[in-house]
């Protein structure tokens, strides 16, 4: 009788041994698996600004910047364009444009999957910087927005630009301007009044 409750009890031991060893093995395969998750989607989880690290994932994109920009115009009536960014998030990318027509500003999101406007806001300007005063600082200068992107394209040998500013700062205009070429990002920013690159990286 002791001999057959010895043997119950290894047995038993047993049993919880390979319970335990089980209940290990789907625990550490619960845990990689949503950590997989978690840093898949910290990869993916992609809003491209000036903040982010230098190498970025870049996916295809439906719509090409002019594209996309003609859909903004529609929404404004035409106008000047001031800022232009792409954003990714989870795979999922959107155009954002800000345009200036006479003393109204519109601010436009783009799907890019569905080439559908998914959201815009239009303002009313309230002081001078209006269209006139972007117009004006732009004729005054040496170089505009194409041929500064076009500056930046041959300083970085290619890739694509997914987004610029016309910035003014003390009634002085500048290009931001950044690119991914591969995996590496550039930003940059230009004089618009000397065609000169003030600083990159």
């Amino acid at each position: 009788i002791m001999k057959r409750k010895v043997i119950n009890m290894e047995l038993k031991n047993k049993k919880i041994i390979a319970l335990t060893v089980i209940f290990v093995l789907v625990l550490g395969t619960a845990v990689i698996y949503v950590g997989g998750i978690l840093k898949n989607n910290n990869e993916n989880e992609i809003i491209m600004t000036s903040k982010d690290s230098e190498k970025v994932p870049v996916i295809a994109l439906n719509l090409s910047e002019k594209e996309a920009i003609d859909m903004a115009m529609e929404v404004s009536g035409g106008g000047t364009v001031v800022e232009y960014s792409v954003k990714n998030r989870r795979y999922e990318a959107k155009h954002e444009i800000e345009i200036l027509n006479g003393k109204s500003k519109y601010e436009i999101k783009i799907d890019d999957n569905d080439s559908e406007i998914i959201e815009y806001e239009k303002d009313r300007i309230n002081g001078s910087r209006d269209e006139n005063y972007i117009k004006d600082l732009v004729l005054s200068s040496k170089i505009n927005i194409d041929d500064a992107k076009k500056k930046v394209m041959e300083k970085t040998g290619g890739g694509l630009i997914f987004s610029y500013e016309l910035h003014v700062n003390n009634g002085k205009l500048y290009y931001d301007i950044e690119v991914v070429n591969g995996v590496k990002k550039h930003e940059m920013k230009i004089d618009a009044s000397t065609g000169e690159f003030i600083w990159w990286k």
